[in-house]
């Protein structure tokens, strides 16, 4: 067995998404460029339709298992409103922790990924915006979110000790902007603009990606 034979054959197939798929359609100096840009700037229902959260939820860490894996690897999301649904049935209950970020955590850095204009004040360079808009409209065709990690830009990285409230307050006015957009194109985002379907699944995936580490009990 040849040395990049032997690591193929080790390469990472956990979680939601494998990173051979995504290899074999971009070049190793391609995803790199991109990787590069990306890091430097990037229940109970009741019957009308609303969660029930009346339940106490300050021990929900009590019996919590702290896991290698995504508790839901295989979770997805069809729609914004689907999105909504999972984060407020987690939102309402106990749940169990795979990753180093808890709910707060997970919404605030969703809901500032969401956010139109980004908060993100230095926009992704030219050309590098050009390769990121093309490797995000081939990863939405597709629907396989990258597995590979991206360090978030400063501005989008989860406030240490944010209160539930608060980040599902701000997570929530995101993702309703989010739905409210009727163009053909979102404009403000770091990589320039994106088609309305574009950036929508995007963040249909992302959303289902830190998700998937928590899992109700």
């Amino acid at each position: 067995m040849t040395k990049l034979q032997e690591a193929r054959g080790h390469q990472r197939t956990d979680g939601p998404l494998t990173i051979k798929k995504q290899r074999r359609g971009l070049p190793a100096a391609l995803l790199g460029t991109v990787r590069y840009g990306l890091s430097a700037n990037l229940s109970r229902q009741t019957a009308d339709g609303q969660f029930d959260c009346s339940i106490d939820t300050s021990d929900r860490f009590a019996n919590s298992i702290i896991m290698a894996k995504p508790a839901r690897p295989d979770l997805i999301f069809l729609s914004i409103d689907d999105l909504l649904a999972d984060a407020e049935r987690l939102r309402c209950g106990s749940y169990e922790k795979a990753g180093q970020w808890d709910l707060p955590m997970i919404l605030d850095h969703l809901g500032k990924a969401m956010e139109v204009p980004s908060p993100v004040q230095k926009p992704v360079p030219w050309p590098v915006s050009v390769i990121a808009r093309a490797f995000i409209r081939r990863m939405t065709r597709r629907g396989i979110y990258p597995s590979f990690k991206i360090r978030a830009p400063k501005a989008m990285q989860p406030t240490p000790n944010i209160p539930l409230e608060t980040a599902d307050a701000a997570f929530r006015a995101a993702a309703g902007k989010m739905k409210s957009f009727t163009g053909p194109t979102v404009e403000g985002t770091p990589f320039g603009p994106l088609p309305r379907e574009d950036f929508v699944k995007l963040h249909l995936l992302h959303g289902a990606h830190h998700l998937s580490f928590l899992r109700a009990v």
